[in-house]
């Protein structure tokens, strides 16, 4: 018995969708439907596509995110930036390593929550003589 490569010449799949599916499916048939083996084999030709398909899938899971970290994650500072976003770095906090430069430091904080502590206390005074005036 010949293989069915050797009757058709081009495949399994040509053979059998020329020789023994197209009869079913041509107009003026007298079997409206193919037999149930038939039906499972077209499902298969139809809903498969083949291993080049699949291979071409399995590709673009792989790709697509690869490509989607490649585009986003590439020359991030040019695209994806807002102009003067993060401070300066001599406005930054500097952490003091040296006894000195610690106590430097404590001396700037202490000023600074004094001069706070001592606009709060004005404005307190204000709104107490606002409030005296108005009563």
């Amino acid at each position: 018995m010949p293989r069915l490569t050797e009757v058709a010449g081009v495949g399994p799949r040509s053979y059998l969708i020329t020789n023994v599916l197209r009869p079913y499916f041509t107009i003026g048939s007298s079997s409206p439907r193919p037999p149930l083996v038939y039906r499972r084999t077209l499902f298969y030709l139809i809903s498969m596509g083949g291993s080049n398909l699949e291979i071409f899938k399995f590709g673009l899971y792989i790709m697509f995110p690869i490509g989607w970290m490649y585009y986003f994650g590439t020359n991030l500072e040019s695209r994806f930036s807002v102009p003067d976003f993060w401070p300066p770095p001599e406005t930054t906090h500097r952490i003091p390593h040296d006894r000195e430069d610690l106590l430097a430091e404590l001396e700037r904080m202490k000023a600074q929550r004094l001069e706070r502590r001592a606009r709060r206390l004005e404005m307190e005074a204000q709104q107490k003589e606002r409030g005296e005036d108005a009563g």
